[in-house]
């Protein structure tokens, strides 16, 4: 999905998201507060508009919907947030992961299909590793450790959406074929996430931002 979007096409990542959150919350729910810190709601309106103005392909709403609707986030600090979205991202690599086990089953062992949809879940794994590199950054306050396995993450995410669009030559027409990506919704969920947690790292040390 691409980052420019308009409010329908941003109905069904919302969605989905909404039940990765209640799996995030679920799993997650045992952290200490004292942990996030504490501070206003409105530091996440406040830090969503920053990050959207630090980063055009930020969809503003996304980020307020996303942290608002984890109950922790009224509570936390920015450094908080970080975690937050952190679990957020960690719970949709596992989802995508379980979604691509699902698609694998529909699809022969020599399709093309397959082939990306192989590719995406290894992709899911390592940024799913590279998540969790960055909550350790986010707790331990090493924020540049952070941001750069945030961009790892981030990079997994658009690297297997691009899969999808590259050209496949078929050797009967060897003529040109783009798949259809099944995880366009996921894939841009992760990116969105990675990017607010970017974002939140700059803040947080902005000497290297």
């Amino acid at each position: 999905m691409p980052c420019r979007i308009i409010w329908s096409s941003f109905v069904t990542p919302i969605l989905v998201l909404v039940l990765i959150i209640i799996i995030s919350c679920r799993e997650y729910r045992t952290a200490a507060s004292s942990s996030l810190g504490a501070a206003g709601g409105e530091l996440v309106r406040h830090t969503c508009r920053r990050a959207a103005r630090s980063n055009p392909s930020l969809n503003l709403d996304f980020c307020v919907a996303s942290l608002e609707a984890d109950p922790r986030s009224s509570s936390a600090d920015l450094r908080g947030l970080g975690v937050i979205v952190t679990h957020l991202a960690e719970a949709n690599a596992t989802a995508t992961q379980k979604r691509i086990v699902d698609l694998l089953a529909e699809y022969s062992s020599d399709t093309g299909e397959r082939n990306r949809l192989e590719d995406c879940k290894d992709m899911y794994s390592d940024a799913f590793d590279d998540l969790k590199d960055a909550e350790a950054g986010f707790y331990s306050k090493r924020y540049r450790n952070a941001n750069l396995f945030l961009g790892g993450a981030l990079d997994n995410a658009v690297d297997c959406e691009d899969s999808w669009q590259e050209s496949c030559f078929t050797p009967s027409f060897y003529q040109g074929h783009k798949y259809s990506s099944p995880l366009t919704t996921e894939n841009y969920n992760m990116e969105q996430l990675c990017r607010i947690g970017l974002a939140i790292t700059a803040f947080l040390s902005p000497h290297f931002s």
